[in-house]
């Protein structure tokens, strides 16, 4: 047991240095905010230059408090719409440095889980020189070149057979290419050799005018030793005056830290998750485990009755009657139904307690009864959850209350999957417990 749990220590906290490493050494802006709230929980050290703060007076502000006080009200409708969404990319909003300073800023961000808890993963990027050489070019082609090259995204124009027209400074570093040896060269010569096929197809289509050029997409490229890059693609295509397709422009996004920052978020969750789980098994006797939304679901062996649903305390009282009832009926091996009957009552009550309802349903394998209790509540927080499953008496919100100490007693196996908005509890009896019970 003892050497589980260091093994499980040991792990979370490689899993937690490599995290931080990537973070530290990424070469934009990151902040990780609480979906929930908005507060925002880390920042790396790129993120504290860009404000001019320190990380520990980042930390525990509002995302909102990064922007102008005039466009904070849409930059909190972006956020919200970018956690319906999964993510997104914004160009050009603004941030505000500790002076007072406005910096102007692309973001990238994504939504993930972190122990349990949603959280938004945003990646800035101080665009200041980019826009400046916008503004550049509208005064002048002569230096359309320099800043181009000075651009942190890269730039791409190709022609209608896929050669490259035109490529930036930022691409050819990318690539490891000088431009000379990119120009002229079909730009499907610098992808994965796996996805050329799909990408000249789509490509050929939109010069053509059949499909729509996709606004925006994310693709690999494949540099000279072979060093594969994740990229975030806005495309648009150029027409002459009569309106012929003439060429494709592209600007490229290199997002690569960012999905290596989401991998290494998604690894420390799911070695913390085993930690939990190994941990669980082994105090309780392997009778409380701890299983994802479709683990649970294989777990389920055929219904025996119909989905019932409870939205308030009032049907709580024929809830109890009718799972004596259908226990009974659906399970006759099991004598006295009391104790089953106060588990899942237990559960039921604190899912229309915490979580506006819940549903629950008997169902059976050839050697256990099982009864599902489902509700789309907060979820239980893993920061809580050894308190919440293990520690009699236990209740708060972020735990749902539910008294498993109970369950425990009562059952011999209590499968459970939480996460925000949905937690699962499966009880089960077997045949052996029916038998001690009947004697």
């Amino acid at each position: 047991m003892a050497e589980k749990v260091k093994d499980a220590q040991a792990a979370q906290r490689e899993s937690e240095e490599k995290y931080r490493r990537l973070m530290d050494t990424a070469n934009d802006a990151i902040f990780l905010a609480d979906c929930k709230t908005g507060i925002i929980l880390e920042a790396n050290k790129k993120g504290a230059k860009l404000l001019g703060r320190r990380v520990s007076e980042i930390i525990g502000m509002h995302q909102s408090q990064l922007h102008p006080p005039e466009v904070r009200a849409e930059y909190k409708r972006l956020f919200r719409r970018y956690l319906k969404q999964g993510g997104g990319i914004a160009r050009d909003l603004q941030i505000v440095d500790k002076r007072g300073r406005r910096v102007p800023v692309d973001i990238s961000a994504s939504v993930t889980e972190v122990n349990g808890r949603e959280v938004m993963l945003g990646i800035f990027r101080d665009v200041t020189e980019r826009q400046e050489a916008e503004e550049a070019l509208r005064a002048g082609k002569e230096l359309t070149k320099t800043y181009l090259d000075i651009a942190g995204v890269i730039i791409v124009v190709t022609n209608p057979d896929l050669t490259v027209r035109l490529i930036n400074k930022t691409g050819c570093e990318i690539l490891e290419y000088p431009a000379e040896e990119i120009i002229g060269k079909k730009f499907d010569h610098f992808l994965p050799k796996s996805i050329r096929p799909g990408v000249k197809s789509v490509f050929k289509d939109i010069m053509a005018g059949k499909v729509e050029p996709h606004e925006y997409s994310e693709n690999p490229l494949r540099s000279r030793t072979g060093k594969e890059r994740m990229i975030a693609w806005h495309n648009t295509v150029l027409k002459d005056e009569k309106g012929r397709t003439i060429a494709s422009l592209s600007s490229g996004l290199d997002i690569t830290e960012r999905k290596l920052a989401e991998a290494a978020l998604k690894q420390r969750d799911q070695a913390i998750r085993q930690a939990y789980m190994d941990v669980f098994y082994a105090v309780t006797g392997g009778k409380l485990i701890i299983m994802s939304e479709n683990e649970v679901q294989a777990a389920l062996g055929r219904p025996a009755g119909r989905r019932h649903q409870l939205t308030s305390f009032a049907q709580l009282s024929a809830a109890r009657s009718s799972l004596r009832r259908m226990i009974k009926r659906r399970l006759p091996n099991l004598s006295d139904p009391s104790g089953l009957v106060l588990a899942i009552a237990e559960a039921l009550t604190n899912g229309v307690k915490h979580g506006g309802g819940a549903y629950f349903q008997v169902f059976e394998t050839a050697k256990v009864a099982q009864v599902l209790i489902d509700d789309v509540g907060p979820g239980i927080d893993f920061s809580v959850l050894p308190k919440a499953t293990l520690m009699t008496g236990f209740s708060t919100k972020a735990s749902l209350g539910i008294g498993f100490s109970v369950m425990l007693e009562i059952c011999d196996r209590v499968l459970l999957s939480t996460r925000p908005g949905r937690t699962r509890i499966v009880l089960e009896m077997g045949e052996a417990r029916r038998a001690r019970r009947a004697a």
